[in-house]
């Protein structure tokens, strides 16, 4: 668990709406309904920020590169007909 995390607007607002829910001033169907999840997802980020605090509702792929990402070879090979055919040109 990181000990710093920067949360951007959309986290800073699950934060407020997690700390009213915390102490009452909303309840779970009122805050699913600000944030725009379902009354299931509060609940599981709730626990979440419970146990871990307010890092748990920083995106989990924070800092993870694409999954659909090309490697830097394959790129290349894509790249390479492109700027023989430039070079011609």
């Amino acid at each position: 668990m990181k000990t710093e995390v920067t949360l951007n607007q959309k986290e800073q607002k699950r934060l407020l709406v997690m700390n009213e829910l915390l102490v009452g001033r909303l309840t779970g169907q009122e805050a699913a309904e600000v944030l725009g999840v379902t009354l299931r997802h509060i609940r599981r980020l709730l626990a979440a920020y419970r146990q871990e605090g307010a890092g748990a509702l920083a995106h989990g792929n924070r800092e993870q590169p694409p999954a659909n990402k090309l490697a830097v070879a394959v790129t290349g090979e894509i790249l390479r007909p492109a700027e023989r055919r430039r070079m011609l040109g």
